[in-house]
């Protein structure tokens, strides 16, 4: 049976809820990058960045139920990792993964929306790149 079918068998019965489940969704997304080719790098950024966000939830007390997933637990998760010291462009990364992930959930249709749409990237500040001075090369 494919995922899409096990995932909308799962959608029409509620007894098989476990598959709204965010560790069980993100298991079907990285079989997702597997299958289409995509790098090993990328499979382990998406399982470490998602996992990350799942445990966080899973800390605050928070539901598993990608249903009851909203903007605010993104914002949240975001605020957290700014709080912990986290620098903006990892804050920033973060968000990416969620968000490409949860794009993947809508077009799957699992939810009717993505929640982490609404929410903007923090900005990184640009940080110059060294040059090289003339005397180097003389």
């Amino acid at each position: 049976m494919g995922v899409l079918r096990v995932i909308s068998s799962a959608r029409r019965d509620s007894r098989l809820e476990v598959y709204h489940r965010f560790p069980e969704i993100l298991d079907f997304y990285l079989q997702y990058h597997n299958i289409g080719g995509h790098t090993d790098a990328t499979v382990r950024f998406y399982r470490t960045e998602i996992s990350l966000f799942i445990r966080w939830l899973e800390e605050q007390g928070h539901s598993l139920d990608l249903g009851e997933l909203t903007s605010l637990h993104v914002l949240g998760h975001l605020e957290s990792l700014k709080r912990f010291g986290r620098p903006p462009r990892t804050v920033r990364s973060r968000l990416q993964a969620i968000k490409t992930m949860l794009r993947w959930v809508v077009e799957w249709d699992i939810l009717q929306e993505n929640p982490a749409d609404r929410i903007r990237p923090p900005k990184v500040p640009k940080v110059p790149k060294p040059f090289l001075k003339e005397d180097v090369f003389q």
